[in-house]
This record gives C-alpha cells, sequence and structure tokens, in this order.
C-alpha cells in the first residue's frame, strides 16, 4: 500500500509520513505499513496478548481439573 500523497502549491505531490499509534514509540511507519502501529510494537502488543491466553488457560485447566476432585471428596465425607 502506498502512502497517500497530497498536492501543495506549484503542482508537487508531497507524501504522508504515518508514524506509529504507540505514544512511546512514535516511530515513522514504511510506506508499505498496512497497520497502526510498527513491528516492534505490534510483537510486544502481541507477546503480552500470548502470555495473558496461557495464563487464563492455566488457571482455567487448573479449576477443571480440581471440580471432580472436590465431588470425589464429598463422598467420602458425607454420611
Amino acid at each position: 500500500m502506498k502512502a497517500k500523497k497530497i498536492k501543495k502549491a506549484g503542482n508537487t505531490e508531497i507524501p504522508i509520513i504515518k508514524y506509529c499509534k504507540n505514544k512511546a514509540c512514535a516511530c515513522e511507519l514504511p510506506s508499505n505499513n498496512k497497520g497502526k502501529y510498527c513491528d516492534k510494537c505490534r510483537r510486544e502488543r502481541a507477546k503480552k496478548v500470548r502470555e495473558a491466553g496461557t495464563t487464563v488457560g492455566g488457571i482455567a485447566l487448573a479449576a477443571i481439573a480440581l471440580v471432580p476432585g472436590l465431588k470425589e471428596i464429598g463422598k467420602f465425607t458425607k454420611k
């Protein structure tokens, strides 16, 4: 995807420069970049999402594994 160009006086075209949406980074994006973030920021965000998914998955797996064990304990303690 090419950068959009705007026309100025004198019929000269100047490309619009896009910047990374992350305010801490704010580096220039290449003209062929389709996203709003640079590659570094995009990788960092994806890593955070993966880590959060792993944590949530681990907690869910532990809860599922614990439920049958609690039912078994309940059978032996009730009389």
